[in-house]
């Protein structure tokens, strides 16, 4: 959040430098902000003069996608796939695009976009690696949850709410939907500042998702972890620490871990 706003405040020529530009969107992605992101990316002047990174093409893509934009985001990462020649966030893109695809309803180009996933790029970025993890599952994630994730991951709070509170937990039978369903809506709350409902929320995830190979569980426990601590509660919050990474999820695992063992530092080394 502070280095945002460092970028807001500054005076980096985020028009007419492509890297900064790139630097500012990939820190928008991480934190939430796709809104400001989106506005860097359609201020940025064009021509033969200017640099041009077609990373930057995966990133608006990106950016379409987490605000629902779905034929936009095809549009870019497909722009992105047919040009890049490089080995890195391919494999990602084409699960983005088999991802937006899905979402329009075009179960055949997201089918052959999911197998592209399996045959271009390498699995050297986290990001690539997950894409990969994703795409030999056999089934599709249902579309109101998946909808949901997007507008979270683009900092679109309560649109997600909204979306989420259109269905009922009772709505999905199988228990993997029960539980992205919960764990979702958990992270949203969080996002919104209603902790008490997020708790709560978490809990059930890391009850019912605890022993599962999906990372929801564990980054339930992570999340409870910060609130906690938050409320300098330090017990609680390295309990919740612990129970991450006693987890044995398959997905994220290095990096949950760190970040708990970060925050069992933090509070053990005051």
């Amino acid at each position: 959040d502070e280095v945002m706003q460092l970028i807001r405040d500054s005076h980096l020529d985020l028009v007419n430098n492509a890297l900064y530009a790139f630097m500012a969107i990939n820190l928008s992605l991480n934190n939430h902000e796709t809104s400001f992101g989106l506005q860097v990316i359609q201020q940025m002047k064009r021509g033969p003069q200017y640099l041009h990174m077609p990373v930057l093409d995966y990133e608006m893509g990106t950016l379409k996608l987490y605000h629902l934009e779905l034929g936009d985001a095809i549009h870019y990462l497909e722009v992105f796939t047919s040009n890049f020649k490089g080995k890195f966030y391919l494999k990602d893109a084409y699960f983005k695009l088999a991802w937006a695809y899905y979402l329009q309803g075009n179960r055949t180009q997201a089918e052959r976009c999911r197998q592209l996933v399996l045959s271009r790029g390498n699995e050297v970025v986290d990001a690539d690696k997950v894409a990969v993890r994703e795409a030999k599952k056999d089934s599709w994630p249902d579309a109101t949850i998946l909808k949901a994730r997007m507008l979270m991951n683009g900092g679109y709070f309560n649109q997600a709410l909204d979306m989420l509170l259109s269905k009922k937990i009772e709505d999905y039978p199988s228990l993997s939907d029960k539980i992205q369903y919960a764990y979702f809506l958990a992270r949203t709350y969080d996002e919104l500042g209603q902790d008490d409902l997020a708790l709560s929320l978490y809990e059930a995830t890391i009850k019912t998702g605890a022993t599962r190979p999906e990372y929801y569980a564990a980054r339930a426990a992570l999340q409870s972890g910060f609130i906690y601590e938050q409320r300098k509660d330090s017990a609680k919050a390295i309990t919740y620490f612990r129970k991450c990474l006693d987890m044995n999820e398959q997905e994220y695992k290095s990096t949950l871990d760190q970040r708990a063992k970060a925050g069992i530092n933090r509070l053990t080394l005051r």
